[in-house]
């Protein structure tokens, strides 16, 4: 099938239509208190977003949003260090209801690369 850059496959009723979104934004390095705002909860998105915490790790949550909704649910945070408004001392990955945007915020007092990859529906 086709592909086209930040895409990915959608299957409707009638069969292959087009194509929903898999964007992946890697290696953003964020400073303190700096964010990134990504235009993906068009109906819904899966998120997943690491960071490098030093030591050759990343630390690595999962969250579902969607658009009517302001709440961002958390899907995977093994390490609890993500949090899902704007906290600090944390990873931030959080939005407000009715709204396509999803904002990722650093709040871990250091500059830090991030990484974030996006699978996100795109409606009829």
């Amino acid at each position: 099938f086709p592909s086209h850059d930040n895409e990915g496959l959608s299957i409707a009723e009638t069969g292959l239509t087009g194509l929903s979104g898999i964007a992946p934004y890697s290696r953003v390095t964020l400073a303190d208190a700096a964010t990134l705002t990504l235009s993906v909860a068009n109906t819904g998105a899966l998120i997943m977003v690491e960071y490098f915490n030093g030591g050759g790790n990343y630390a690595a949550g999962i969250f579902f949003c969607s658009y009517q909704s302001g709440t961002m649910s958390v899907v995977a945070d093994p390490g609890g260090v993500f949090a899902t408004s704007d906290t600090a001392g944390k990873a931030c990955v959080y939005k407000s209801a009715n709204s396509p945007d999803v904002t990722v915020k650093n709040n871990l007092g250091t500059s830090r690369p991030y990484s974030v990859h996006v699978i996100r529906g795109m409606g009829q």
